[in-house]
Order: structure tokens, then sequence, then C-alpha cells
């Protein structure tokens, strides 16, 4: 009787080597799964930079269109909102970076993050439409910067 007594009380709980087994398990996933959240929370504040500079890029685009492509009459704001295509000169900067410029002499719209985009300038440059013949206007996007600015990081080529 005593035997089986002795055996029911043995049997309640969790050994020392399963708890550790679990912990080490617990340890290893966390070590995977929170550098590619940190990856993915920066993507995603680094695409809500380039979706917020939207407008700069139709009034961009607008503006070479009905100057024949010429990037001159459309590579500062000053330039756009004198075309009647953007509201306001002064480029609104989104939450995520520290300024937003156009770049005079090619039209590049330049988004320069902050810390929680990693540092990360991303350029988007209008080509295609650089005379009266252009079919359309391709905008590439490039990142650079003193952060992980690289592909993974951001989803654009680095420059």
């Amino acid at each position: 009787m005593n035997i089986r007594r002795a055996r029911n009380q043995m049997q309640k709980g969790f050994t020392l080597i399963e708890l550790m087994i679990v912990l080490a398990i617990i340890g290893i996933l966390a070590a995977v799964d929170i550098p590619q959240y940190r990856d993915y929370t920066t993507k995603s504040r680094i695409a809500v930079n380039v979706a917020s500079v939207s407008g700069v890029q139709q009034a961009i685009a607008q503006c070479l269109q009905e100057n024949a492509g010429n990037i001159a009459l459309c590579d500062t704001p000053a330039l756009l909102v004198s075309a009647g295509v953007l509201r306001n000169a002064t480029l609104s900067v989104p939450k995520n970076a520290t300024s937003v410029t156009i770049t005079t002499g090619t039209g590049a719209i330049v988004v320069t993050g902050n810390a929680s985009a990693s540092n990360c300038v991303i350029t988007l440059t209008p080509t295609g439409a650089t005379s009266a013949t252009a079919n359309g206007l391709i905008w590439t996007i490039t990142s650079a910067g003193t952060g992980d600015c690289t592909k993974q990081t951001t989803g654009f080529d680095a420059t």
C-alpha cells in the first residue's frame, strides 16, 4: 500500500529537466522572431514614408506631362505650385521621417527617415519622361543611409 501511495506522489508536476527544455525552446523562438519583427516594423514605417509622398509624385508626373517632359519646370515645390499641380510649396513630413525634399535638376523626391525608420534615405527618381516623345513615367526607388538600409530591411535596392 505504501509503494502505491509513493508512486502517486511522484507523478505530480514537471521535472526540472522538462522545464529547462521548454525554456530553451522559448528562448530559441524568441531569438529568431524578435529580429524578424523589428525588420517587419521598420519596413512598414519606410513604406508609410514612401506612400505619404504619392501626392507629390502625382504632381510631378502631371507637371511633366503638361510641360512636355521638361524636368526644369517641375523640380521644386514652388514650380509645382505655380504650375497648379500642388497646393502648398511646403512638403508635409510623415511621422517616421525628418524631411521631404525635391532635388533640383532631377525632380527626385528624397524622404529622410528618422530613427524609427532606421535613418534610411529613400529616393524616388522619375525616369522615362524627359522628352516630349516619352511614353510613360517610371519611378525608381532606392535606399541609402547610416542605418541598416539594405533591401531586406527597406524593400528597396540600396545605392
